[in-house]
């Protein structure tokens, strides 16, 4: 209840929920496992004489409570936890919607690495601050250490404070890999809602998206080229078609070196907070290589910079070619 009202009804609280429950039942699983090994039951609390004399006058089953107890104290933490995650992971992904799958699960696993230590402190420094009453007995007496060990209400704390400590643990990649899932599912259904409300063809947008963005670059390297051979043939027209297709050579590769820096630069700039996310989350290369985003980019600025390197030549020929043409016309024309 608690977490609907907090996050309402979305996949976020969905996925909370579910890390919630798996991680509490893994840490009452752990806390019966540790209590099975260390002897210890339901019966080896404080105050089992009176909960026998209550279990006895009602349905309560007083060798239960110890594990129920253990369950409620780590509930809290899984939870918060859970939660915390939860909403780290949905806020990554709608400030950078075009990461995958793994890179939102590995900043659900970075923000959850963050939080394990500082609830382990919370965990430990709660159980023993109940427990305080029995330290101080401990301290006063001058326990040994064996004694301390073997005494059943502090090996209850140590199984409380284990157990809860790794169900906060456990959680955090659940919660990552539930929330990274089903934000997946929730991308590519839109994207398969968008293709089916249109003609478009979801799968071809990547490759049109690369052609768009090289089309400016290409055109711009076109138009200069073709502008500067017509410049140069007009103020020249004694040059042939040799020297006017190396005239447009030499100009569009002084173009090449800028062009390409304006490609790259306008990539990294669409991408500038994928690089931050990249860089606050500390990613080594060959991460950063194998992000898809990343990959897409880098296909981008590949593709356009070579076609940019092809249009040089190209339109320095194209142009030679169709001004020589047009030279010998009026020589004909001349002497007809």
């Amino acid at each position: 209840m608690t977490m609907y009202l907090i996050g309402g009804s979305s996949t976020k609280t969905a996925a909370a929920i579910l890390a919630t429950i798996l991680g509490v039942m893994l840490s009452g699983s752990l806390a019966a496992a540790f209590g099975r090994l260390a002897g210890i039951s339901g019966y080896n609390v404080a105050d089992i004489e009176q909960l026998e004399y209550v279990a006895q006058m009602t349905d309560i089953k007083a060798g239960e409570l110890l594990y129920a107890g253990i369950l409620i104290s780590s509930l809290g933490a899984v939870m918060d936890v859970a939660m915390s995650v939860s909403s780290a992971v949905h806020e990554v992904a709608a400030r950078a919607p075009e990461l995958g799958f793994k890179e939102v699960f590995r900043s659900g696993i970075h923000v959850g690495r963050d939080m394990m230590g500082t609830m382990s402190n919370t965990l430990i420094l709660a159980f023993t601050g109940t427990s305080i009453n029995t330290l101080v007995f401990i301290y006063a007496y001058g326990y040994s250490l064996n004694q301390t060990i073997n005494m059943y209400s502090i090996g209850i704390e140590i199984i409380q404070g284990i157990s809860a400590t790794l169900g906060v643990i456990f959680t955090v990649p659940v919660a990552a890999y539930i929330n990274a899932l089903l934000l997946e599912k929730r991308k590519k259904k839109r994207e398969q809602y968008v293709a089916q409300m249109t003609d478009i063809k979801a799968g071809e947008l990547l490759y049109a998206g690369i052609l768009i963005s090289s089309l400016g670059a290409v055109m711009d390297v076109a138009m200069s080229v073709s502008s500067a051979v017509h410049e140069v043939a007009a103020r020249a027209p004694e040059l042939g078609f040799k020297e006017v297709f190396r005239s447009g050579i030499h100009v569009g590769r002084d173009m090449m070196g800028t062009m390409s820096n304006t490609l790259i630069l306008a990539f990294t700039g669409t991408s500038i907070n994928t690089l931050v996310f990249i860089y606050a989350y500390g990613y080594s290369l060959n991460q950063t290589i194998n992000m898809y985003s990343i990959g897409i980019e880098i296909i981008q600025g590949i593709s356009a910079t070579l076609g940019v390197i092809f249009t040089v030549p190209v339109a320095a020929y194209i142009n030679a070619l169709l001004l020589e043409k047009r030279k010998k016309k009026r020589e004909q024309h001349i002497l007809s």
